[in-house]
């Protein structure tokens, strides 16, 4: 029996030890599982890394990256083949036109009437083709009504060359009525004199194109045009001198 006592001393030692290191274990269990992270659940589909795609984004941009298409810098508008965009002025092709001759020109059946005259310029309301069907913002100048396009570039090239010492005028926009009629008047069978384009084919009828009083080719205004013009965006067609558009046709 003297060996009874001690035992029972010992186990209830042990017992109470063991209770202990138990609820230290549940206790730290309780800490680890509260700090894992809790895994996502996918709202739509996983990329083939297995990374989570969240289509609940407002972005209504279309780009693959969900990032904003905007463009380049300058005043734009929303047309049926998409953004066009009015260049701050310089020689750069706006978006949504076409690459013609030197330069570029606009297609057919396009809405670019959204994008404002420049400041400096006068708007004189929308032109839209009979032929083409494409629409245009005519904005009035001192070198006559040009496209809402290039109203900010040829409003700064008229303050240079007026810095310059040049003063530059002219005509610009004609309706397509109006190149009818001098297409009628100026061509036969045998050709036509002056040079005139066929009626839908005139850069002046989208507004592209100035045609500049008092240059002849070696005169002031000229000269000045054939050193500057295409900082504009402005190319010469070479069978006349004053005939100055963003294609050089």
């Amino acid at each position: 029996m003297k060996f009874v006592f001690p035992s029972v001393i010992i186990l209830l030692f042990l017992a109470i030890s063991l209770g202990s290191l138990g609820i230290v274990g549940i206790q730290f269990w309780v800490k680890t599982a509260a700090a894992a992270p809790i895994p996502t659940v996918c709202p739509v589909f996983t990329s083939p890394g297995g990374t989570c795609i969240d289509d609940s984004s407002d972005s209504d941009s279309g780009a693959p990256d969900g990032s904003s298409n905007n463009g380049t810098d300058g005043e734009s508008s929303t047309t049926n083949g998409g953004t066009t965009t009015a260049s701050g002025g310089g020689n750069t092709k706006p978006s949504n036109t076409i690459s013609k001759g030197r330069g570029w020109s606009l297609k057919n059946g396009t809405d670019y009437s959204s994008v404002a005259c420049a400041p400096g310029s006068t708007d004189k309301g929308v032109y839209k083709h009979p032929k083409n069907g494409f629409k245009i913002r005519k904005c009035s100048t001192k070198v006559g009504l040009v496209s809402s396009l290039i109203s900010q570039r040829t409003v700064d090239m008229i303050a240079a060359a007026k810095a310059a010492g040049v003063s530059l005028s002219g005509s610009g926009f004609r309706s397509y009525e109006t190149q009818q009629s001098l297409y009628s008047s100026n061509c036969s069978s045998g050709g036509c004199s002056p040079p005139t384009a066929r009626p839908g084919n005139s850069m002046h009828e989208r507004g592209l194109a100035v045609d500049f009083s008092s240059c002849s080719k070696g005169g002031k205004v000229y000269n000045w045009l054939k050193k500057n013009g295409s900082k504009y965006g402005f190319y010469n067609l070479p069978s006349e001198s004053w005939h100055w558009s963003m294609s050089g046709n």
